[in-house]
């Protein structure tokens, strides 16, 4: 009986062993497809991010475009490339576009994975994929269109190499993956120079073998050729221009820097959460307290350390030099890598049931970050609005109009969410440094398109109004005929009709009031149900006047009805009459109703203030009338 007893006993020992082996080795897989599941709920609806309509837009504009944009910016163009192609085969559809990012996050969490078990064992490896699979910093850049996700999986594939080839030197192929990945992510994303300082960091200590120097230097100078091309384009204006944002540099701001930096590695939120993040790191630290005398003794010990340190500084420096804000989750995105394998790793050296807690309090910190994350509040309507102006362009653009957006990230989210989007062009203003000199912009690219399109429809964000916006818009009123525009939640659309359909100059000579004539006009052949009208009048002032007049175009028909109107001050406001002298060209357009019936129709002309209308002699009602033109044709 005792023998029996002992042969039960150590076959049952076996059997848990082995249902403990095949958990430890099937664990990971199962939280690598969560998190991938988790990804996909995320990424459901057309939200792409702020920083996904750009990128979308990058993805679609010419490549010349594409890179001239990116040379004024601070991100190196693989993504871009490689989203141009993603796009290709797949379309602009919202989750097309983001389930790219989807797969590469998906991809990190295995590596990640891998990487702990090759290091630490196959329960690291549990706890490595849970930690990343839970994480609202992977989740959050899964459901944006943009670069970081791309960026991490070639950082965190780089790192699997690295460590690979610390314990293979001869390992070939583990370095020729170090050498891809590494020249992948540095040419992804430009938080990849934190992740490289920590591994010469880590090679200095060691003492390594000087071919793992010779791989290093190789993958930081691939990126040289960018930088000359970027440096060669216009980057020293972004270089020294201060950043996208306005501040000063103090210790208070380096303190907040630094406690979003701990609270994005506690507890996934940057956010004000003192005491979750305080009763975080106090059971991390009584869970690990008699771990860390023995973390010297991890085969890769210094790696993580020097990686967490090398990451968060960088970050931090160029959040306070640059942004001038705390540090951003995207920004933190490496350090989570380093900041997993640490903690892993002092897990393992502590008691089992230490380094358990301290994990699970980890996780489940972050998986309640998540879900806060998932019911985070949408942008107000007023500050953010794409999909309305999506559908009212759908509703008004005909296919032969043209879409002119100030912002790429209003031209990525139409993009996506159009079913039928008209061509459109971007002419970025409003963030300094990417300021490319507007009105040089609207002269080498909008020339074509007015001979090209109908109609140019101009998005003014609200969030952008200023000098940059003023420019397009007063290039276009001078080349082309703004109407009456279209107020959205967000911003504005200005219709300006090209002029394709205007008849010979008509001297007119009527004098008004105050030294102003009306010298001549030119109107259109006829009238076309549909579409736009284009009206240019030429006045004349012998000097500025005391009044600040608004000039009126109305289309009337024969018994003096208004059908369409144009009310604005002369050259859509850039031109007041209080700076008239000498001649001024004025141009309007008028949309025509589809239901415009044939027969004659007249242009009714004046200018006119709170006061009342400016008299013009032998008008008594201080209105010109011009014509007739006949409507010919169907609505379009």
């Amino acid at each position: 009986m005792t023998i029996a007893g002992t042969l039960l006993a150590g076959r049952e020992k076996d059997r848990s062993a082995g249902a403990a082996c095949f958990a430890v080795r099937w664990l990971p897989c199962v939280l690598t497809f969560l998190a991938f599941a988790n990804q996909c709920w995320a990424i459901r609806g057309p939200n792409l991010g702020l920083d996904g309509g750009l990128s979308l837009a990058l993805g679609v504009l010419p490549v010349p475009a594409t890179l001239g944009f990116l040379a004024h910016d601070v991100h190196p163009p693989l993504y871009y490339v490689g989203l141009r192609g993603w796009l290709a085969l797949v379309g602009t559809r919202p989750f097309a576009v983001k389930y790219l990012n989807v797969a590469f996050a998906t991809l990190t969490v295995a590596i990640v994975a891998s990487l702990a078990r090759r290091s630490l064992g196959g329960w690291s490896a549990v706890q490595a994929a849970l930690l990343l699979a839970v994480s609202p910093i992977i989740v959050a850049e899964a459901a944006n269109v943009r670069d970081l996700a791309t960026g991490l999986c070639f950082i965190a594939l780089n790192l699997w190499a690295f460590v690979e080839t610390r314990r293979r030197p001869s390992a070939t192929g583990a370095r020729l993956v170090y050498l891809a990945s590494g020249v992948g992510a540095i040419w992804t994303t430009f938080l990849t120079f934190g992740v490289l300082t920590g591994e010469a960091i880590d090679l200095l200590l060691r003492r390594a073998d000087r071919r793992h120097a010779v791989d290093l230097v190789v993958v930081a100078a691939s990126i040289v050729p960018w930088l000359l091309y970027i440096f060669a384009n216009g980057f020293w204006q972004t270089a020294v221009s201060g950043g996208p944002t306005t501040g000063s540099l103090g210790s208070f701001d380096v303190l907040s820097a630094l406690g979003s930096v701990v609270g994005w590695l506690a507890t996934g939120d940057g956010g004000a959460r003192g005491l979750l993040i305080a009763a975080v790191v106090l059971v991390l630290v009584l869970a690990l307290a008699g771990a860390i005398p023995g973390a010297s003794t991890l085969p890769f010990s210094y790696f993580p350390i020097a990686g967490l340190v090398s990451t968060l500084v960088f970050a931090v420096v160029v959040s306070t030099r640059w942004l001038h804000l705390g540090v951003p989750a995207r920004y933190v995105g490496p350090s989570l890598l380093f900041w997993i394998l640490l903690v892993v790793g002092l897990a393992k050296r502590a008691r089992f049931w230490k380094g358990q807690l301290a994990v699970a309090a980890l996780a489940a910190a972050s998986l309640f970050s998540t879900l806060a994350w998932y019911r985070q509040p949408s942008l107000p309507v007023a500050f953010w609005s794409p999909s309305v102006v999506q559908a009212v362009l759908d509703q008004v653009a005909s296919p032969h109009d043209g879409v002119i957006f100030l912002t790429l990230e209003q031209a990525g989210y139409y993009e996506a969410l159009s079913l039928e989007p008209r061509t459109w062009y971007g002419v970025p203003v409003g963030t300094g440094y990417l300021d490319r000199d507007p009105v040089a912009q609207a002269q080498r690219l909008l020339p074509s398109q007015l001979l090209d399109s109908t109609t140019l429809w101009l998005v003014e964000y609200h969030g952008i109004l200023g000098p940059g916006q003023q420019a397009v818009a007063s290039w276009l009123a001078e080349h082309s005929y703004p109407a009456n525009p279209i107020p959205l939640n967000d911003s504005q659309l200005q219709p300006y009709a090209a002029a394709d359909e205007l008849g010979p100059d008509q001297p007119i000579g009527a004098k008004f009031a105050d030294g102003v004539t009306l010298t001549q006009v030119r109107l259109p052949r006829d009238l076309n149900p549909g579409r736009p009208v284009p009206i240019q009048l030429v006045w004349h002032a012998d000097h500025p006047l005391t009044r600040n007049l608004t000039v009126f175009v109305h289309l009337v028909d024969a018994t003096g009805r208004a059908l369409v109107q144009h009310d604005t001050q002369p050259g859509s406001g850039s031109q007041p009459t209080t700076t008239w002298h000498g001649r001024i060209i004025d141009r309007h357009g008028l949309f025509l109703p589809d239901s415009l019936g044939p027969g004659p129709y007249w242009i009714e002309v004046g200018l006119y203030d709170g006061q009342g209308r400016l008299a013009v002699d032998g008008h008594s009602d201080g209105t010109i009338r011009l014509g007739p033109i006949r409507a010919v044709g169907t609505a379009r």
